[in-house]
């Protein structure tokens, strides 16, 4: 695991992005969000685990392999920017930068 950012946001919650290598799975970008208590925010992520993973939530060719920046609006939204991968036909892996907001 290795961590590129942390916010804060207005209500305390914090953000913590990176990278992550799962076992059987690539390497693979992550954003979590932790209570102020320090527990997981399980009101956060499509599978409310308090984790985003676009190559975990049924995108698995084409995702963050890092989430290396992060931003918040003044509306609390989540603004990410990585390096996106791609697996096209024939097992063809592209790589691009990429910005997304996060509900």
């Amino acid at each position: 695991v290795y961590f590129f950012d942390v916010k804060v946001q207005s209500d305390d919650k914090i953000l913590i992005s990176g990278k992550r290598t799962k076992q059987g799975i690539s390497d693979h970008g992550f954003v979590f969000r932790l209570n102020v208590t320090g527990s997981f925010d399980t009101t956060f992520g499509a599978q409310n685990n308090g984790f985003f993973s676009d190559m975990e939530d049924n995108n698995p060719n084409d995702f963050f392999e890092i989430v290396g920046r992060m931003g918040l609006t003044s509306d609390n939204k989540i603004i990410i920017g990585g390096f996106n991968k791609t697996r096209g036909p024939g097992s063809t892996i592209t790589y691009n930068a990429k910005i997304k907001k996060l509900n």
